[in-house]
């Protein structure tokens, strides 16, 4: 299963579009149709200082909303906070906006599962 994970350190009051690129599973691999899971915690601030949306392909998959703060950052996937289907050669885009004065962290997982046809 490819996962991938990360931290991202977004400034004050600012948005980092995608935090995703650059990664090696940015787009969903082929031949396969995959299960995309989400996993994302805000590692400081409050909840509402950290909000995210996250798109499959161009479609809205999670819109703006507030994920929940963890110090350690995301727990394990059971703690998804959005799925999609994804196609292969769709791009995974996670916006991650902040909306304090001070820089904040977003710690994230992202695990795509390969979907039998």
């Amino acid at each position: 299963m490819p996962t991938m994970q990360g931290v991202t350190t977004t400034s004050a009051t600012s948005v980092t579009a995608n935090v995703l690129t650059g990664q090696q599973f940015e787009r969903v691999p082929g031949p396969l149709k995959h299960k995309i899971i989400l996993v994302a915690s805000g590692i400081d601030g409050s909840v509402d200082d950290h909000l995210i949306t996250f798109t499959v392909g161009g479609r809205v998959v999670m819109p703006e909303g507030a994920v929940a703060i963890n110090a350690a950052g995301p727990a394990n996937d059971s703690d998804e906070i959005a799925q999609a289907v994804g196609n292969p050669g769709d791009q995974l885009t996670l916006r991650h906006a902040n909306s304090n004065a001070a820089a904040r962290i977003l710690g994230w997982r992202i695990v795509l599962k390969p979907l039998m046809v």
